[in-house]
């Protein structure tokens, strides 16, 4: 059952011919899952990628229906993004959506540029999947060039050294270049969910200019480029210690007034049972001290910690490393005598 109903999907309504197609069997999802073809009118949305056009998701709430229409002719592309779709009709299903509830839901997930995002504007109607299918798979009304040249990309910036690490360039942007020569693939913050709608320029790492032979070129930064905390992996910072370190951390604020900050501020400081500061040996044969911004932060492996002022923490500290956030992306080590003559090394 399960392995038919995968072979559906991944073909999503694929017939060889027209006859093929009148008498191809209405496929049908399962109690677990919706209708996957629909015999009357549907509402769909494009989906679509650097590539191009990807596919549709359509939905009938006459008929129950739900699914991903591939477009075969962006090959691979297309069918490898049914995974991502197929999860999310399921989810919706078990949570008693309607099919049109479910599509509109659907459409507000996806990744760019894999396995691609719905089209921004109002949805559109097909009289039959038919129709539907010469909509996205001829060339129909949709332009088969991309509609913009946009990746998401997590910032990497360097404890030290340049500011920021360019992104990698796939395969995908390459083949997408080659198509399109002369032009510019922008590589934004993943915050802005949608890269077919506006994207300020502070959301924009920077890009990569494509020269006239569709091969790409050096990364340039932006440099009014300003990371959100989604493209960091960090959470919101929840007092002025954490929010000066996200500022460190980011190269947007120094090192003095992180120090400051934790001098001013409370922290959780690793302890024993009995409240004395709890040592650890590091990988280089250091004592350290591990200290924690907020609780989010402090590992769940039922450790003892106590709430100290960053100021009388300097005071009883020598000869060791304070260890920031250990195991989170948000971390920062350094030698105790900074936070004392208010200084790094």
């Amino acid at each position: 059952m399960s392995e038919q109903r995968g072979q559906d999907e991944h073909s999503e309504e694929r017939p060889f011919s027209r006859l093929a197609g009148d008498l191809q069997p209405r496929l049908t999802g399962g109690p677990d899952d919706y209708e996957l073809s629909a015999d009357g009118p549907v509402q769909y949305v494009v989906v679509a990628n650097m590539e191009g056009i990807l596919g549709a998701l359509f939905a009938s709430d006459a008929e129950g229906a739900v699914c991903y229409l591939v477009r075969e002719e962006q090959g691979p592309e297309a069918s490898n993004a049914t995974g991502l779709w197929r999860e999310l009709r399921r989810s919706a299903k078990q949570r008693g959506l309607a099919p049109t509830e479910a599509l509109a839901e659907m459409v507000q997930q996806g990744g760019y540029p894999f396995p691609g995002r719905a089209l921004p504007g109002p949805w559109q109607e097909a009289p039959s999947l038919a129709v539907l299918r010469e909509e996205i798979v001829g060339d129909g009304k949709w332009h088969r060039e991309p509609r913009d040249l946009k990746i998401h990309a997590y910032p990497v910036i360097p404890f030290r050294g340049p500011k920021m690490l360019a992104p990698q360039v796939t395969e995908e942007m390459r083949r997408s270049a080659r198509r399109q020569p002369g032009r510019v693939i922008f590589a934004i913050d993943p915050a802005y969910t949608n890269p077919h709608g506006e994207v300020p320029d502070h959301g924009k790492l920077g890009g990569w200019p494509i020269d006239e032979n569709g091969e790409i070129g050096e990364f340039h930064f932006n440099p009014d480029y300003e990371p959100t905390l989604t493209a960091l992996r960090w959470r919101a910072p929840e007092n002025d210690v954490e929010r000066a370190l996200q500022a460190f951390r980011a190269r947007r604020g120094t090192a003095e007034a992180f120090l400051d900050a934790l001098r001013a501020g409370t922290v959780l400081v690793s302890a024993e049972s009995d409240g004395k500061l709890r040592f650890r040996e590091g990988d280089d044969g250091e004592r350290h001290l591990d200290v924690y911004t907020s609780a989010p932060y402090v590992p769940d492996d039922g450790r003892h910690v106590r709430a100290m002022n960053g100021g009388e923490l300097a005071k009883v500290l020598y000869g060791c490393y304070v260890a920031v956030n250990t195991g989170s992306s948000l971390n920062l080590r350094f030698p105790s005598s900074d936070l004392a003559v208010s200084a790094f090394g």
